[in-house]
């Protein structure tokens, strides 16, 4: 197991990351390996691509009001929807 001897040097998502990998290497052959990281890149790519969706749902949300407040109808109903 990966000893941390400089606990104040190292961030703790680093220190996370290298915990998990440690154990991965003693626990997993090298085809595995490789399936977990393609799993967790997999993942974090599906998560960013909801928050960029949200993002833009919310940005568009308030160019819809900003348009409301410069006199423009508001388009009923569109700022409670979500695609």
């Amino acid at each position: 197991m990966y000893q941390n001897t400089q606990t104040a040097t190292i961030p703790d998502h680093v220190f996370v990351a290298i915990e998990f990998a440690e154990s991965a290497l003693g626990r997993f052959n090298e085809v595995d390996q490789n399936e977990m990281l393609a799993a967790i890149q997999q993942r974090w790519k599906e998560h960013r691509s909801m928050r960029i969706e949200d993002l833009e749902h919310q940005l568009a949300c308030i160019k819809n009001s900003l348009a409301g407040l410069h006199g423009e109808p508001a388009k009923i109903g569109s700022l409670m929807q979500r695609h």
